[in-house]
């Protein structure tokens, strides 16, 4: 810290957080005096910097050996994924103040499917598969699970055709929904 080098002069917004991952590879997250919260992005030092996102706010960045994270004000955790720098995507919801069960998705689907679920604090959570005669097929989840949001996937190429049911059950939630696998 004795000698700094000025690198770059043309940063035309307030930043907020500088967050490099290596020498080269770096994050810059600011905003515009007029306009959205922005997420620029260097592949060289500092010397130039391109937009990668614009969110209505985005906070404080966190960041793995190809990943970086941060929240806007919606809750939502952005995820940045730095080898495919255009694929920039919204992972998660707000944790709900109650146990949700989101249906699965694709459905239907052919042979694997993806269930998400949701639980406010911790508590013991199962989730089966149960075919169309109420039949249990496959436990997918029986644990203690803290808050936060999950998905599990859900293969069924060793199953036939048809209606199947998953249920979730916590100490005080249970709710069932219809998937539908098709060969």
């Amino acid at each position: 810290g004795l000698t700094w080098e000025i690198v770059n002069e043309n940063i035309e917004f307030q930043v907020k957080q500088i967050l490099f991952i290596d020498e080269q590879i770096g994050f810059l997250l600011g905003d515009y005096l007029v306009g959205p919260a922005s997420i620029k992005y260097t592949k060289d030092g500092g010397f130039t910097f391109s937009n990668i996102i614009n969110f209505s706010n985005i906070h404080e960045l966190r960041a793995s050996e190809n990943k970086i994270w941060g929240f806007d004000d919606q809750g939502r955790l952005i995820e940045i994924d730095i080898d495919k720098i255009t694929d920039i995507k919204v992972t998660s919801k707000l944790i709900p103040a109650n146990v949700r069960l989101e249906q699965n998705y694709p459905n239907p689907f052919n042979p694997t499917t993806t269930i998400e679920f949701s639980v406010p604090k911790q508590e013991q959570v199962t989730i089966k598969i149960y075919d169309i005669l109420g039949k249990e097929i496959k436990t997918l989840v029986n644990e203690i699970k803290s808050r936060g949001n999950y998905n599990v996937e859900f293969d069924a190429s060793s199953l036939a055709s048809g209606i199947y049911f998953y249920k979730i059950i916590t100490n005080n939630y249970t709710n069932t929904k219809k998937i539908l696998f098709l060969k």
